[in-house]
């Protein structure tokens, strides 16, 4: 029988995250925070790049079968790099954020989309803005509003769109990020990308935002290393 072990992927990851690891939004040695991890097929794609990564999911259930596949996979020496799984919300960003925790990358996958109260989201992207390190990214996937239109709109409400403007400036593609950073001319953020087929079981989104950290002044006691 022949052994092909590139037939077998023991993952399925997002096509849109796929897209972002080619477009050099992660590197490795990236801190990635992946809020809304699900079964880890992201997290674990991420961390097979390289990536250092950090995730959580609301779903117990989840996240333990995202460790039995993590545990799986370093058993069997195709991830080298350690994922730390764990259960949490959107209150998992404010205990990040007290704790000093800075990212490269964090990547939110219709997670944003599904909190009804504006002051919690207000708050949500505070703490991302918080979160990331000085000129970290932001790869933000949204859903769309219930409308009677062929062409889904998003679900930004005037004030998520305010408060991003705010903490965020438009980020373009690189490559070599780590050390050689070079910027590509064709800018990602302040357009939508072109919806990428849907994998893995994902709800496809209706729109993916790339944005760049601007370098707001921190609260006292909170100082960003870089």
């Amino acid at each position: 029988m022949d052994d092909n072990r590139n037939a077998f992927t023991p993952y399925e990851p997002s096509a849109d995250i796929a897209a972002a690891l080619a477009f050099g939004v992660a590197w490795p040695g990236a801190r990635v925070l992946e809020i809304g991890c699900g079964l880890g097929d992201d997290a674990l794609l991420l961390a097979e790049a390289g990536c250092r990564v950090t995730a959580f999911d609301l779903s117990e259930i989840c996240i333990a079968h995202a460790r039995s596949r993590h545990d799986w996979l370093r058993r069997s020496d195709l991830i080298k790099h350690k994922c730390i799984f764990s259960v949490g919300d959107h209150r998992t960003l404010s205990k990040l954020a007290r704790a000093n925790r800075t990212f490269d990358l964090v990547s939110d996958r219709l997670v944003f989309s599904n909190i009804g109260n504006q002051r919690i989201r207000t708050k949500y992207l505070r703490d991302i803005a918080h979160l990331l390190r000085r000129g970290g990214l932001f790869f933000l996937r949204v859903g769309s509003s219930p409308v009677p239109s062929a062409l889904a709109a998003t679900d930004l409400t005037k004030t998520d769109k305010a408060i991003l403007k705010d903490l965020f400036q438009p980020a373009g593609l690189r490559t070599g990020r780590n050390g050689t950073a070079t910027k590509r001319a064709t800018p990602l953020s302040g357009r939508w990308m072109p919806m990428l087929p849907n994998r893995g079981g994902y709800t496809p989104a209706a729109g993916v935002f790339l944005l760049e950290a601007k370098n707001l002044p921190r609260t006292s006691g909170s100082a960003r290393s870089t």
